[in-house]
């Protein structure tokens, strides 16, 4: 039951929608003239009013202005009315927005943009499949009424102290909403075709920008290259780039700057008011296209900013632009191993667009005047990566013979044009590497330097007590220090036999420690008596060296280890 209810109530809601607005039929719109706004909001043809014959068709005597119109947009149709063409924002006049914000308001504005006199919620007002109509009245005394066709109460209507006399009136949409208006209609449901004004276009006054613009592109298919071989200067510069390791892709961000001359547009600026230097739409003249020939995806070089065409007065066109690509790279298995010291290469291969286009490619380079006009824009953007490039092109001949030299079966390249090869290579920045592992390497070197002296502090103190006292004096390590294998080892002062059996020091040749075989056997016996083989002193040379070489393998292990 309750569902039953909701259909009902939502039938009787569309039934009283569709009612509320009067649609115009195919016969009805014939009988009409079409404006189609495609610009956004922007007043661009005006249409002159004749008052006398507005009087004559007017079927109310009280008014002085009367029009009857027709919408088909999603929303933002503009209407203005003016004593002038092309009004300013500060010039008088009636501004009507109908469906403004998303199709949700009508407005009546005093001025372009603002000074809004009367506003009205209308939800869904226009439909960008239907053709509705509406109503515009201005009365004698200045009631000036915006309505649907066939209802009798306005949407909105505003009591001017001052009404204007108008003269002109224009369409308008929004950014991104193409608008269909028809205008000059009749009065619905009357059949005589006496009774339809006729408006005018009002012929723009143009600029000598506009004249020069008009002349060049008059006539003109954007489409077909000026010569049947193009020069084209291509720059590329790479402003960020990211590398996926796992995927072996890289993605980068460049900015573009094409030029190329073209000898149809130039033009004497002394004709046109000194002007040498104009902005074209893209689309307005035939610019080159590309595309990444080894991209991740298929489809030409798209553009992230609408940049315009820079035309110079010889004829010499400019375009920069801004492009995201992504494609694979070449990848070994030795990369893995010598991380973060790996390093990878990649290949962006550029391809003009059209295969049915000769294009000789010559390459723009960085530090170009062309490209330092862009430098404020595009920003180099640093990452952990270090990258080089370079560039070259290649002629379709050179190309195919590569091709062949790859690929086992013949590969046909329809493509006359050049082709531009960028080689990146990749290296991972290593200041941040060398900050995260060298910092705590040092740390740890730190930490066993001081273990390491402190081993040999506590070796010392061991040596010089009674423990060391009594080492020094066992009979196994006398037996040990006095081995000459040790003593050579360690470096310790070799020993020699004496006439009596004891061990006494070999004297070395740069000796400054002479003995004066002369002195006796007192002497000799006094000699004897102060050298003392396997002591605690030598115990601790012994000791020193042994940490000092253990502690010098830790350390150079470490730095293998890393490396």
């Amino acid at each position: 039951m309750k569902r039953t209810v909701f259909i009902i109530w939502l039938l009787a809601c569309v039934c009283t929608v569709r009612m509320d607005n009067f649609t115009y039929s195919y016969k009805d719109a014939m009988r009409c003239k079409e404006h189609i706004c495609r610009h956004g909001y922007s007043y661009e043809t005006f249409y002159r009013v004749d008052a006398n014959e507005m009087r004559s068709i007017n079927v109310d005597p009280h008014s002085v202005f009367e029009m009857h119109i027709a919408i088909q947009a999603a929303s933002n149709g503009h209407i203005v009315l003016s004593e002038i063409p092309n009004p300013g924002v500060s010039d008088p006049v009636y501004e009507i927005v109908v469906g403004g914000g998303g199709n949700k308001f009508t407005e009546l504005r005093r001025n372009l943009r603002r000074n809004a006199k009367s506003s009205v919620t209308t939800p869904q007002i226009l439909s960008p499949i239907e053709l509705r109509g509406f109503y515009i009245k201005i009365s004698e005394d200045g009631l000036v009424e915006f309505g649907r066709e066939g209802q009798a109460l306005p949407l909105i209507s505003f009591n001017d102290v001052d009404p204007l006399s108008v003269k002109y009136f224009s369409f308008a949409a929004w950014n991104g909403v193409e608008a269909k208006f028809l205008y000059d209609c009749p009065i619905p449901g009357d059949t005589s075709i006496e009774d339809i004004p006729n408006s005018h276009p009002e012929e723009p006054k143009l600029t000598p920008t506009d004249k020069l613009k008009r002349t060049l592109l008059m006539g003109r298919l954007p489409s077909v290259p000026p010569n049947p071989v193009m020069e084209v200067k291509l720059g590329f510069k790479l402003t960020s780039f990211r590398y996926n390791t796992l995927d072996s892709k890289l993605t980068t961000t460049a900015a573009v700057v094409v030029s190329w001359e073209d000898d149809s547009m130039a033009w004497n600026p002394d004709k046109f008011n000194g002007t040498t230097n104009i902005k074209l739409r893209q689309g307005q003249i035939w610019k080159p296209s590309f595309y990444v020939l080894n991209s991740d995806g298929y489809g030409a070089m798209d553009s992230t900013n609408p940049d315009t065409i820079s035309l110079a007065s010889s004829g010499e066109a400019t375009l920069h632009f801004q492009t995201q690509t992504q494609n694979y790279c070449f990848d070994t298995t030795t990369t893995y191993s010598r991380w973060p010291h790996d390093v990878y290469q990649c290949l962006i291969v550029i391809e003009p667009w059209e295969a049915h286009e000769n294009i000789k490619i010559e390459i723009l380079d960085e530090t170009d005047a062309k490209f330092e006009m862009f430098s404020d824009i595009d920003t180099v953007i640093h990452n952990e990566w270090q990258i080089m490039t370079e560039q070259v092109t290649l002629d379709s001949a050179m190309w195919n013979e590569i091709i062949d030299l790859i690929n086992s079966e013949e590969v046909l390249n329809t493509h006359l044009s050049d082709k531009m090869i960028i080689t990146v290579d990749l290296a991972k920045n290593p200041d941040l590497y060398n900050l995260v592992f060298y910092v705590p390497m040092l740390v740890v070197l730190y930490v066993t330097v001081l273990f390491g002296l402190m081993t040999a502090v506590m070796a010392n103190v061991l040596l010089i007590s009674n423990f060391g006292e009594a080492l020094g004096k066992s009979s196994a390590m006398k037996q040990v220090l006095t081995c000459g294998v040790v003593r050579a080892v360690f470096c310790l002062p070799s020993m020699k036999k004496a006439a009596n059996g004891d061990y006494s020091v070999q004297e070395d040749e740069d000796s400054s420690y002479i003995v004066d075989s002369r002195e006796g056997v007192e002497e000799m016996e006094r000699s004897d008596k102060e050298i003392k083989y396997g002591d605690k002193a030598e115990l601790a040379v012994v000791v020193d060296k042994i940490l000092f070489v253990v502690y010098l393998i830790v350390f150079v292990g470490m730095l293998a280890a890393h490396y």
